[in-house]
């Protein structure tokens, strides 16, 4: 049977990275849409074609506006979408000059805040991630969502009926001793950093240790070799997964 794919999302969605002399960080194995350029499993599925728009970086609104385009031209049979931390949005708005356009529109007078507490941090991951849903579900498109850098609420999923929390965590469906953090960091914190509470940094210091520790060698075999996204074994294991469950 024929399929037609679509992959979106930010870097999780481009593959396996390393280091390289050559071309220094880079994609080394295209992941998830290698697999299903090029299945193994016998010629009855030799014929899926696939359309990856997945950008390194990109936060979850963008993920979403780059399917626009391509819905326009073409119907897909399954749309996957690498989901990323959605305080993204406000690095996202700090490079377009202003970082309060993505506060007001989750509703937060950002300027009236003097302290950030770890709650606020909790709540807004929250909001970014229901704008971000809410955009996805208005393509009127059944999406596949697999959890990247955040690991996905399911609750929030049920006022979303075009959406499917497929893999709340990735890393957390490879390896089951381990527990994604609350708050994944990456440049988003450059943007707030200054008013963030010490008890806020304490916490923290923790969510990082549990995020470096994938560059621990109990999970090589999945995350080698630069311990931040899945290798292409990894992918292997998702790609395994979803022709079982949903082809």
């Amino acid at each position: 049977m024929s399929y037609k794919i679509c992959i979106t999302g930010d870097s999780w969605g481009c593959g396996e990275w390393t280091f390289t002399k050559e071309h220094g960080y880079t994609v080394t194995h295209f992941g998830l849409e290698h697999f299903f350029r090029y299945p193994i499993y016998g010629s009855n599925i030799a014929s899926y074609q696939v359309v990856n728009v997945s950008r390194p970086g990109s936060d979850n609104l963008s993920s979403v506006t780059r399917l626009i385009p391509e819905l326009e031209i073409q119907d897909f049979q399954f749309i996957f979408w690498f989901v990323s931390e959605p305080l993204r949005q406000i690095e996202r708005s700090g490079l377009d000059g202003n970082v309060l356009d993505s506060f007001n529109r989750i509703g937060v007078d950002y300027q009236t805040i003097s302290h950030i507490s770890y709650d606020n941090i909790l709540d807004w991951n929250s909001r970014f991630m229901i704008e971000s849903l809410h955009k996805a579900n208005e393509l009127g498109k059944k999406i596949y969502c697999i959890g990247s850098t955040t690991k996905l609420d399911e609750s929030l999923f049920n006022q979303f009926p075009n959406l499917v929390c497929y893999v709340p965590s990735l890393a957390e469906f490879l390896y089951n001793d381990f527990k994604h953090p609350k708050i994944w960091q990456s440049r988003w914190l450059d943007y707030i950093e200054d008013k963030l509470t010490v008890e806020t940094l304490d916490k923290f210091v923790e969510d990082k240790k549990v995020q470096d520790s994938l560059h621990d060698k109990k999970y090589a075999d999945l995350f080698f070799p630069d311990g931040q996204h899945p290798n292409r074994f990894g992918f292997k294991h998702l790609h395994d997964k979803i022709v079982k469950e949903l082809f």
